[in-house]
């Protein structure tokens, strides 16, 4: 198995752009699989097949070319406050 750092942006959730780091593994030149779970990067799960380009020998996700049957579930705490996480 031969994985790559690939990287996604994305809008966070305060409108600013941001880098998440997955992992990827090699279908044809310009094709990969994901092979790590994205925590922040929306629209992408284990085993999709994703579009990426070069640039300065770093990878970097260019678009969603197969989805896979998996999904990604995110929970958010929209209460920072950890003494109120604690309580419930």
């Amino acid at each position: 198995m031969n994985n790559k750092k690939i990287v996604i942006d994305y809008l966070d959730k305060n409108n600013e752009l941001s880098k998440e780091l997955i992992w990827g593994e090699m279908c044809k030149t310009d094709q990969y699989f994901v092979r790590s779970i994205p925590f922040f990067a929306p629209n992408l799960a284990f085993n999709d097949l994703i579009q990426v380009e070069m640039d300065d020998k770093t990878l970097y996700f260019d678009d969603l070319i197969k989805p896979s049957n998996n999904s990604t579930l995110r929970i958010v705490f929209l209460n920072n406050d950890i003494k109120y996480i604690e309580k419930y």
